[in-house]
């Protein structure tokens, strides 16, 4: 665990440059994933064909590109402002906690999806991989701080190097690399359930919720750095039980409803989207109209 990194003879803080990183490598993967994005789209396809006379095929890309981003930076915002008064009520003291994820990102990521005529669940599928991309460099970045740490090894050593904390001077369990990798193993399985043609909309962030809390409680009893609260359980612990019991009833939601609330939500915006069309090709057709008949006055008086 190393919190800085000599270059060129400067030493350089490895945490803040990592939780950057984190952030645009979540925007990378959005931005390569804008393919699936335009599959249910609204506002993009209306603004493509009302802005731009003879429509080019990279157009759309930026459209979506520009509300996906929008999307984004209103959800990355709104979480991070919701960190303190979380860890204030669960942890007792002003710290980065994950947790908004859980429990507030699936309702921002349903208002955008009503407000921006996107179907909600996909919009959701679509967003639930980012959270862990960001998780595995973050974890990335814990590691390296020396922060979020595991308790001390104890017994009979010696003990890998990769365990030792220099922070605090002693050797841990490097639970920041556990989560990491527990965090790589739910990116691989959102995507393996994500390319299943059959699989229900809307699973993907229910399913994130549940395997993130399980595997967060059980790697809580490693960590070291807040007390016990409750018999043996910290604060995250009881977050994690709430954020699994809120990801089951989701799941159980999307289960018996999703399908009608999807086919809701698409049969509204393509009504939308229809009238928005329409209303375009009769305003365009008065258009040419209007121009046929000036023109034929004009050829009139030649």
């Amino acid at each position: 665990m190393y919190p800085t990194l000599n270059l060129f003879g400067h030493s350089v803080a490895l945490y803040d440059p990592l939780n950057a990183i984190a952030y645009v490598a979540a925007l990378i993967v959005l931005i390569c994933r804008l393919k699936t994005y335009r599959t249910f789209s609204t506002f993009p396809v209306a603004a493509e064909k009302a802005l731009l006379k003879k429509p080019l095929s990279f157009a759309w890309w930026l459209f979506c590109g520009f509300e996906a981003l929008v999307i984004f930076a209103l959800t990355a915002a709104v979480t991070a402002a919701l960190n303190n008064p979380l860890s204030l009520l669960f942890l007792g003291d002003r710290s980065a906690n994950y947790f908004p994820y859980m429990f507030f990102v699936p309702v921002l990521l349903f208002v955008f999806g009503v407000l921006l005529r996107v179907s909600p669940l996909k919009l959701e599928d679509y967003f639930a991989p980012l959270g862990l991309v960001i998780l595995i460099i973050v974890k990335l970045a814990c590691y390296f701080q020396g922060c979020c740490n595991g308790v001390e090894l104890s017994g009979p050593g010696p003990f890998p190097a990769f365990c030792y904390n220099q922070n605090q001077a002693q050797y841990q369990v490097p639970v920041q690399l556990i989560e990491m990798a527990c965090a790589v193993v739910m990116l691989i399985v959102l995507i393996l359930v994500g390319r299943r043609k059959n699989r229900k909309t809307g699973l993907l962030y229910p399913l994130f919720m549940l395997m993130y809390c399980g595997s967060r409680f059980i790697s809580e009893f490693w960590r070291g750095d807040y007390p016990a609260v409750w018999g043996r359980l910290t604060g995250y612990h009881i977050q994690c039980i709430i954020g699994f019991v809120l990801g089951a009833v989701y799941l159980v939601a999307v289960l018996i409803w999703g399908e009608r609330i999807t086919a809701f939500f698409e049969t509204r915006n393509k009504a939308w989207l229809d009238g928005k069309l329409g209303a375009l090709k009769t305003k365009k057709r008065k258009k040419n109209k209007g121009k046929n008949i000036v023109h034929a006055k004009k050829r009139r008086k030649k």
